[in-house]
């Protein structure tokens, strides 16, 4: 696109529907009139046509409010876990760890978030713990910095290469 400002480009919807099975590939060049920058490497992917058992288990991936809504059934998660919470008086922290069934913490260190007054949001990357299993079951455990619970949740991870 001549004279592009934005840092995306939407598919565009006159264009033929990408096809389940098949891979695609781009690349960015880069120009300042007639003069050429550079260039990136040519990125791929392949789209996939998720089984009817996966497109069961996604739900919404809204943010879900911590120390609001009790006990939780498990929800399924690709790739994050997004979360908020509001810090009533002054500058907080939350730590997030995740945990298997069996109780052994998974992560190395704590996630760690800084908040401010009011409602802040935050997402909890998961693919980098890389010992997580598709389709297996998680608990997040949200505490303080003193180790003080604020909230659980208990996630089926899927791993997006996986489905």
């Amino acid at each position: 696109a001549e004279h592009l400002k934005i840092n995306n480009l939407p598919y565009p919807s006159t264009s033929a529907d990408l096809r389940p099975g098949h891979s695609y590939a781009w690349q960015v060049q880069a120009w300042v009139g007639s003069y050429k920058l550079g260039v990136t490497q040519v990125w791929s992917f392949k789209v996939v046509e998720l089984s009817k058992d996966i497109v069961e288990m996604i739900t919404r991936q809204d943010y879900f409010e911590l120390g609001t809504q009790g006990t939780r059934i498990p929800v399924s998660v690709i790739k994050e876990v997004k979360f908020k919470m509001s810090e009533e008086n002054s500058r907080g922290e939350v730590l997030v760890n995740v945990f298997d069934v069996s109780g052994k913490n998974l992560c190395k260190k704590p996630f760690r978030y800084k908040n401010r007054v009011g409602l802040n949001y935050h997402k909890v990357d998961l693919q980098k713990i890389r010992t997580l299993k598709h389709k297996e079951q998680y608990i997040l455990i949200f505490t303080n910095p003193d180790g003080k619970v604020i909230d659980k949740l208990s996630i089926y991870y899927l791993d997006p290469y996986k489905m």
